[in-house]
């Protein structure tokens, strides 16, 4: 009993580390801005302090409300929430959490270590919200939720906890551990995962072209907002922290489905149609008209799924026991295996890449799931069932068969 104590409060403190890393750096921004700005007001504190507080609970699933506020005598802006994560910060916590599981993967029972930092998050969240004037419950849930899936993958990535040899026993029992099966399954996730990186590799390197290309009309409007150099640095830090949903918009660009910037705003390959936007300086990298990156934004989805599927088709060759299928039904089953994950996982970063960042029209901004779903699902299953299909009409090398003689005639 006291081994699992001793295993349950270090975890539980691990959790209060993985919220002081995602919310460190933006009550740093708040506070240097609350100093300079408004010269250590006391009265101004509190606001700041919110500030900071939703921006992380935002950055953990948790809409950001902003009150109504009135603009003009005759024009007042109702109450809204801002939805759409900054998946920057929230990478930056989700890897201190899977960094910090592993560090507990070597206990024998690491059960208790994720009790503890599921009650360190769920009280850090709720602490936090509460402090705010928040929902204490949706904030104890944000603050455990992702960052408990984070800590639970990494111990059992690590160590050689019951917990972990529990797994393996289920997936040797069921032949995705060791033997053909367990081979041929490693190399479908890896051709999956060599899929997606591809694909998220090509989609920053639109991101950079287009910023580099655009990058004079990004200064310019970033001098029209008339900040000092406090303000520029805390600008480029959100943006920075939205640089991942950037990267995963223009993937989902490549697709042909592309994003939205509020209702009526639609940005795709094959036309771009905009409304006004918000005033932030990197939306000056949008294309116009028909980009001249469309043909590379069609050769980024077929490369990914061409490397994976090829990947995937060394399973033609591993003595894998098909069951009786007939041999005309593996590539149209293999390239299920790639498509339907591949999918998912697309819609998955769609999903979470999109949400609200303003009112009214602004309430819808980010890819369009279900249509990439299909896309994505469509694609992988034709291009990799082509590429298999080369694969498979390769020549095989010549082997020794068990119990020959290499030498004889």
């Amino acid at each position: 009993m006291l081994r699992k104590l001793f295993t349950l409060l270090p975890a539980a403190f691990e959790a209060l580390v993985v919220s002081v890393v995602g919310l460190g750096p933006v009550v740093v921004g708040s506070g240097l801005l609350w100093a300079v700005h408004d010269r250590f007001s006391a009265e101004t504190l509190a606001s700041w302090w919110r500030v900071a507080v939703r921006f992380w609970l935002l950055a953990l699933g948790n809409p950001l409300p902003v009150a109504a506020t009135r603009t003009s005598e005759n024009m007042q802006i109702s109450a809204y929430s801002i939805s759409l994560i900054p998946l920057g910060l929230t990478a930056l916590m989700l890897w201190r959490a899977w960094w910090g599981g592993r560090r507990f993967g070597e206990d024998r029972e690491v059960w208790p270590a994720w009790v503890g930092f599921w009650l360190g998050g769920t009280l850090c969240g709720g602490l936090a919200a509460a402090t705010v004037s928040g929902s204490i419950w949706a904030g104890a849930l944000a603050g455990a939720f992702l960052p408990g899936l984070a800590f639970c993958a990494g111990t059992l990535r690590a160590g050689q906890s019951r917990e972990r040899m529990a797994l393996t026993g289920l997936l040797s029992r069921i032949g995705l551990r060791e033997g053909p099966l367990g081979s041929s399954a490693r190399r479908a996730v890896r051709a999956i995962a060599l899929t997606l990186l591809v694909w998220l590799c090509g989609a920053a390197l639109l991101v950079t072209i287009a910023i580099v290309s655009r990058w004079m009309s990004i200064v310019a409007l970033s001098e029209q907002l008339h900040v000092d150099w406090l303000g520029a640095l805390i600008l480029a830090a959100v943006q920075l922290a939205y640089l991942p949903n950037l990267i995963v918009w223009a993937g989902h660009w490549a697709l042909g489905t592309g994003f939205a910037l509020g209702v009526g705003s639609t940005v795709t390959p094959f036309q771009t149609r905009l409304a006004p936007l918000p005033s932030w300086p990197v939306l000056a990298a949008l294309p116009s008209g028909r980009s001249p990156l469309f043909w590379l934004a069609l050769i980024i989805p077929l490369l990914a799924v061409g490397l994976g599927a090829w990947v995937l088709g060394g399973v033609l060759r591993d003595p894998f026991d098909w069951h009786g299928l007939p041999g005309w039904a593996h590539i149209p089953v293999l390239s299920l295996v790639h498509a339907l994950p591949v999918a998912i996982l697309v819609w998955v970063s769609g999903v979470a890449a999109q949400g609200a960042i303003g009112p009214g029209r602004l309430s819808h901004t980010g890819p369009a799931p279900f249509a990439s779903l299909g896309i994505a699902f469509l694609g992988t299953l034709l291009v990799s069932a082509g590429v298999l299909f080369l694969r498979s009409r390769l020549p095989r090398e010549r082997g020794v068969r068990p119990g020959e003689d290499a030498g004889s005639d």
